[in-house]
């Protein structure tokens, strides 16, 4: 209802550096701020320089410099198959059977952010994020599965670059809390295929520019009879659009051929955006109502390439979404929860065009699909106490129409697409027949022991199937299975961690991150290479961690 259609997978709420303001200051004051890092396992090297600057108590400024070199990544060795011991062929490993071949890059970044106050409750902000990563090889495509150990995938750009400015507010009814922002991002990628063995090297370049407005608003809370009432309200705007190349070059011969088409189609673009409100009340100071809805859209355009044999797009979806969900609190301390959401997810540019080496295989566009729904129905219990923080969920996903991928035959590529010929496997995205559900239960707590002392734990297990999006074969002694698993269902997995930790002075801890053997795989997951035949072998990883601090002035960690 908030985030809009990609969110029906989650949201990652990312919260920036802020410049520090110090109302005790009458001068302009300027902190200097240098953190490094080493880590052993990939010998990766990385300094990051910033500067937070007080002009007044109206003006803030924050900027910063980083850099980083990772190397090839060690690990504990192969991860072997858990019903044949077999070794998978991805990752590739060098002589010591540790060291993974297709690793290691290198990343500059930047960014400046600027705070000014236009009042005691309004302030503009404008900053910008700059990512740049450089020779980066894909690690399942360097060396491929069953090629020579010459070819690799390398990703020789991958760029990120935001920028926005938002002005905040907290003046009048409607404005507890309101933010409107403008943004530009640019997604960069370059990337090569060296193939030595064929004197062949194939390249590709893809641009993306997305343009943004939203607004996002919270009203005051405002009471009738013993009835407490806020509302969260917005909209929201993107758009993007699309640049892309490929080509071939030849090391025996002066020559290099463009292809009719990129990963992408160059001159797609995609819009999306949507209205919502979500207002809340509380029932007296036990009862908790909540109820949300937003009108979403979203279009888009991609011209055909006859050469290539592909479709043009030229559509669009609008729907209605929402939410629903009561709170009861019997104790000061205890909290119980119940929600249901029904949300839908437009197919994206990247499902409706693209053609691309994915892990299972290589897999080309479908331009028929149609959009994913999902009702989901969750509840849970939240406690906090002095000692105790602890929340519970389970939750059932019921989803339409979902979009797994299907096999298909060599007979099925696209013209001008030698990549889909000579791949081992290939695949199609497509609307699943039927329904598909995805249940689980989550858990996560935090006690207080002693003084500085915490024990933090966490815990999640889901299950996913669907209806098998293949069809049935001909040949009825061919085993089919009516239902099968959903792909990228993680394992039983959980995390626990022992830590002492005071505001100053030493600190130190330990934790663990464990999870189970992961067999369930959808029909693509078996030709996939980076997963070992039978699943994913389950593991625990044993962290120690120590360190120093002293105020704001220096923090040591190993």
């Amino acid at each position: 209802t908030r985030w809009g259609s990609d969110a029906i997978g989650g949201v990652l709420h990312a919260h920036p550096i802020e410049p520090r303001l110090d109302l005790t200051l009458d001068s302009p004051t300027v902190r200097p701020r240098t953190m490094i890092g080493y880590s052993s396992a990939d010998h990766a090297f990385g300094e990051r320089f910033q500067l937070d600057a007080q002009v007044d108590q109206s003006l803030r400024v924050l900027g910063g410099v980083g850099y980083r070199r990772v190397g090839k990544l060690t690990g504990g060795g192969a991860v072997r198959s858990p019903t044949t011991g077999g070794i998978p062929q991805v990752p590739a490993l060098d002589d010591d059977g540790r060291t993974q071949v297709g690793t290691g890059f290198d990343e500059v970044t930047g960014d400046g952010r600027v705070v000014m106050q236009l009042g005691e409750a309004t302030r503009l902000v404008a900053a910008t994020y700059v990512y740049r990563q450089y020779d980066a090889p894909r690690t399942d495509q360097c060396p491929p599965p069953y090629a020579p150990a010459s070819e690799c995938l390398r990703y020789d750009e991958q760029f990120r670059t935001l920028a926005y400015s938002t002005l905040e507010t907290s003046e009048g009814p409607l404005a507890r809390r309101l933010r409107v922002s403008l943004s530009f991002q640019r997604q960069h990628e370059r990337r090569t295929n060296d193939r030595p063995a064929s004197y062949v090297q194939n390249g590709g370049r893809d641009d993306v520019d997305t343009f943004g407005l939203s607004v996002n608003g919270e009203t005051k809370s405002f009471s009738h009879a013993s009835a407490r009432t806020a509302v969260r309200y917005g909209a929201d705007l993107y758009h993007d659009r699309v640049d892309s190349a490929a080509w071939t070059s030849f090391s025996d011969l002066p020559a290099v051929v463009p292809a009719s088409r990129g990963l992408y189609l160059a001159g797609s673009h995609y819009t999306h955006g949507g209205v919502f409100v979500d207002p809340r009340v509380m029932l007296g100071e036990k009862w908790e109502a909540r109820a949300g809805a937003r009108v979403a859209g979203a279009r888009a355009f991609a011209p055909s390439d006859p050469e290539s044999g592909t479709a043009g797009v030229d559509r669009g979806w609008s729907t209605l979404v929402g939410h629903a969900g009561l709170s009861y609190r019997p104790a000061r301390s205890l909290t119980l929860s119940g929600n249901v959401d029904r949300s839908f997810r437009a197919p994206n540019l990247d499902d409706l065009t693209s053609r691309q080496q994915a892990g299972p295989g290589f897999q080309f566009e479908n331009a028929s699909l149609e959009p994913e729904w999902a009702t989901t129905l969750e509840a849970g219990a939240s406690l906090s106490t002095t000692h105790v923080e602890a929340e519970a969920w389970v939750f059932h996903s019921d989803v339409r129409r979902a979009i797994p991928r299907v096999t298909r035959d060599a007979s099925a590529c696209p013209p001008s697409t030698p990549q889909c010929q000579a791949s081992w496997t290939r695949f199609q995205l497509v609307n699943a027949p039927g329904g598909a559900e995805v249940q689980g239960v989550e858990f996560s707590g935090r006690v207080s022991l002693l003084q500085d002392v915490a024990l933090l734990a966490t815990f999640a297990a889901t299950r996913g199937q669907t209806d098998n999006p293949q069809q049935r074969p001909s040949d009825p002694t061919i085993a089919y299975e009516e239902r099968v698993p959903l792909s990228r269902i993680p394992p039983v997995n959980g995390t626990a961690q022992l830590r002492w930790r005071p505001r100053v002075g030493p600190y130190a801890g330990a934790g663990m991150r464990w999870a189970l053997l992961q067999s369930q795989l959808a029909p693509s997951d078996l030709s996939d290479a980076r997963i070992p035949e039978g699943g994913t072998p389950g593991f625990a990883v044993l962290d120690l961690f120590a360190g120093y601090r002293m105020g704001r002035h220096m923090l040591f960690n190993v």
